[in-house]
């Protein structure tokens, strides 16, 4: 990335860099942000192809300086942990997305703890690595970000959200107006009826591939939400027959 230090000469100003699928990011280039782009709101470093052990200080030291940043892509970045997702919530006064696919360090602890410092996150991407009884707790966390509207939660193969008597538990949380559960072939009706009762504003829904779900549950969300957006591409079991909405 020296090149980008000799850019920045004449681009003092760069609010949005994209250095996505780079082969083996080094230190030094975190250094190179950091001191040639102090005024990014938006940093993609998606799906590195290799990360160092050290880019874990070098990223962290990178995402304080950055005191304008609003939306931080971190795809696939494996060191990521639950102490690194604290200080990227914590340190990041202005973070409004954070976008965090295939970080299998990350637990339910960890966002726990981390959204208690989101103040300002809206949007919040992640793979679920967890069992499925845990899930329920997640959902119950958006209490501890009031400004989180919208989840998007890719899914590990093995797990799938399943209704058990935890999802009972779960109180209205009105905020949240987007939701993408994606390729999930395992969840069901049930699961989604209880989806819309937990969160009335949804505006967007996200079922693609999500093969489990039929009529039965769509016309359920349909019903108590306030759907603007369905997508329900490669959901087979689902015919578009309401005859009652």
């Amino acid at each position: 990335m020296i090149g980008l230090k000799e850019f920045s000469q004449n681009i003092t100003t760069l609010t949005s860099l994209t250095c996505s699928h780079i082969s083996r990011p080094q230190s030094i280039d975190m250094l190179i942000i950091a001191d040639c782009f102090p005024f990014l709101e938006e940093l993609d470093l998606s799906y590195p192809s290799y990360c160092e052990n050290s880019m874990f200080d070098r990223v962290k030291t990178l995402l304080s300086a950055l005191s304008n940043l609003q939306k931080v892509n971190l795809t696939k970045h494996s060191y990521i942990n639950n102490q690194f997702l604290f200080h990227l919530f914590n340190s990041c006064k202005c973070l409004e997305e954070a976008i965090i696919f295939r970080c299998p360090e990350v637990t339910n602890v960890g966002i726990a703890s981390a959204l208690g410092e989101a103040l300002t996150l809206r949007s919040l991407s992640f793979t679920n690595y967890f069992e499925p009884q845990e899930c329920s707790m997640l959902f119950d966390l958006v209490k501890n970000s009031p400004s989180l509207s919208e989840i998007r939660m890719e899914y590990n193969f093995e797990n799938s959200f399943e209704t058990s008597n935890s999802f009972m538990d779960l109180v209205v949380r009105p905020q949240l107006k987007s939701l993408c559960l994606t390729h999930n072939s395992r969840l069901r009706d049930e699961t989604i009826k209880i989806f819309s009762s937990i969160f009335p504003n949804l505006q967007l829904l996200d079922l693609i591939n999500c093969s489990g779900i039929s009529d039965e549950g769509i016309c359920e969300v349909l019903r108590c939400c306030k759907i603007r957006q369905l997508n329900l591409a490669r959901s087979l079991k689902v015919k578009l027959l309401w005859t009652e909405l």
